[in-house]
């Protein structure tokens, strides 16, 4: 608790899994936050830290790839972890490692 106490820290996870039914897939860290739309072919990037309402879309942005990159292996070493057989093959395509 001392982190939280101390705000060194903000949360007790070094990075979030979500799920929502088959139609979207999310990993989160500190600071960016990855949605995965499997059947809209559809992946945004956001940076939760400096756009907290998640308006801008970073997914495209040539500055943060290596960031989208380690993102899109969060999220696939997450839906392993969590036995989750959701093929979001599509919606990476575009978004190669």
């Amino acid at each position: 608790m001392t982190p939280f106490i101390n705000k060194t820290k903000s949360t007790s996870y070094d990075e979030i899994y979500g799920a929502y039914m088959n139609l979207q897939r999310m990993g989160r860290t500190d600071r960016y936050k990855l949605i995965a739309y499997p059947k809209a072919n559809k992946l945004l990037l956001f940076d939760v830290v400096d756009d907290p309402l998640e308006m801008n879309d970073l997914s495209e942005n040539p500055e943060i790839k290596s960031t989208k990159f380690q993102l899109i292996r969060l999220l696939k070493k997450q839906q392993e972890l969590m036995e989750d057989t959701l093929n979001l093959d599509a919606c990476l395509k575009n978004h190669k490692i």
